[in-house]
């Protein structure tokens, strides 16, 4: 073989080499792709026909994309090149773990059907992924939430086995995420239902079937409403009025919830200035956000344009978060309540008490309200231990200049164990359910 034949040979050889690494290699991880996934997996179904079984885990990384918008791509890549390292770091020799898009991993593990050893190996994976990723000299944390599924018990065909995989990892996400959770054979019927209302919604948005009730909260010095917070509902054109537990997960799953949340904020505001034209300026309007939504950089912007849009007060708003949110990124909510409080809008923190951190950030953030959750109020005539922590956050906050308002009050003998405590503000059926804008407006007081 001549010379110029030995080097066109060499460059064949290298060329295939490059195209097959192209075709079955995730460019960024150089871990295997998709497809390089599927046909791996169609093998061993072939095999396992007349063989032991095997486990499938779906891995998805949580909070990714918050990293991606805040840091950029590339330390999103970053992160991603190391979390397949350890990955493939903390699985046996024989299984693979491929990138099959975005943020999502897929692990195959052969010859292992044992439930409790698969389990060893997700709890091994959620722990390494849990330590901070060095990126741009600050550590960056993240989780992830991992779906199991085995062969032939939960499937089998490449098809249902990886459905199933990706509906476990999604009960996994709606359960609180950095955790596994297996495939249940009852998953697939609602699951179908939640696919068919998440497409139901996005339609839902565009054909005006949100609509807002308000709740009115009654200040406690004067027996007066002086705020009313605002619910978001759904009119579903088959379902009827659907609660935000009904949809409000598909949401934020989804990726809708930011544009709600946008949305909810723009009305409010809208209904506002309808009050305001009517005598009623001194209510305040109190809107729920999303930890998606507030944990943006450029929330407090979005929020200043719409009241500039729609003509309201920065004063007349009030922004209610939960403790959760703070806790996701406590510098970042930090830097956007400062930013709201410097506007001039009044800060809520709900569901005070049922997080972890409450007495490490009272003091330090430009909190206008607490909400004390209403897991402390229902049972406040007869549980010692519950009306004795009610009187302590009240006293807290108090002595730190917050405002405490009591939610769930539903009986004249909760008003008045709370009031004895010297509560600002209560909420609750008591005073009115959440009822549309046309109906709250007839408690108002000029």
């Amino acid at each position: 073989m001549g010379e110029k034949e030995l080097i066109s040979k060499t460059n064949e050889r290298y060329l295939y080499r490059k195209l097959h690494s192209l075709a079955y290699q995730d460019s960024l991880t150089n871990l295997p792709n998709r497809r390089c996934f599927i046909q791996c997996l169609d093998k061993l179904i072939q095999k396992e026909q007349f063989n032991n079984g095997f486990a499938i885990m779906f891995v998805d990384l949580d909070r990714f994309k918050k990293v991606n918008d805040t840091l950029g791509h590339h330390s999103g890549d970053e992160l991603l090149i190391e979390a397949a390292q350890r990955l493939k770091a903390n699985i046996r020799n024989q299984d693979v773990v491929a990138r099959i898009g975005g943020d999502e991993f897929i692990c195959l593990l052969p010859n292992l059907i044992d439930k409790p050893a698969v389990e060893i190996i997700a709890e091994r994976l959620l722990d390494a992924l849990t330590k901070p990723f060095s990126l741009l000299g600050q550590d960056i944390y993240i989780s992830a939430s991992i779906g199991l599924c085995l062969y032939p018990f939960d499937g089998t065909t490449l098809e249902s086995l990886i459905t199933n995989a990706d509906m476990a990892m999604y009960r996994s996400k709606r359960l609180g995420k950095n955790q596994f959770q297996w495939f249940l054979p009852e998953q697939q019927a609602g699951e179908f239902e939640t696919f068919i209302l998440e497409n139901q919604l996005r339609k839902a948005i565009e054909h005006d079937e949100l609509v807002l009730y308000y709740q009115p909260l009654l200040n406690l010095a004067n027996d007066q409403i002086d705020s009313v917070e605002v619910l978001t509902r759904w009119n579903h054109p088959e379902h009827g009025l659907l609660m935000p537990i009904d949809f409000i997960p598909i949401a934020e799953e989804a990726g809708m919830i930011m544009q709600i949340d946008h949305w909810v904020l723009r009305e409010a505001c809208k209904q506002k200035m309808k009050w305001n034209d009517q005598g009623y300026s001194s209510i305040k309007i109190a809107v729920n956000v999303s930890p998606q939504q507030f944990l943006l950089r450029d929330y407090p912007n979005s929020v200043k344009s719409i009241l500039a849009e729609t003509g309201v007060s920065a004063s007349e708003l009030i922004i209610e978060i939960t403790e959760n949110t703070i806790i996701q990124d406590f510098e970042l909510a930090t830097t956007n309540l400062n930013q709201l409080k410097q506007l001039g809008i009044h800060i809520s923190i709900d569901d005070f008490g049922t997080g972890y951190s409450s007495l490490h950030y009272l003091s330090k953030l430009p909190i206008d309200h607490v909400k004390i959750d209403r897991s402390f109020i229902h049972d406040i005539e007869t549980n010692q231990k519950n009306k004795v922590l009610t009187n302590a956050i009240i006293s807290l906050a108090h002595a730190l200049e917050i405002g405490v308002v009591a939610e769930g009050i539903e009986t004249s003998r909760q008003k008045y164990e709370v009031k004895s405590m010297h509560c600002d503000v209560i909420q609750g059926y008591l005073i009115s359910k959440p009822i549309e804008a046309e109906r709250v407006s007839l408690y108002f007081s000029k």
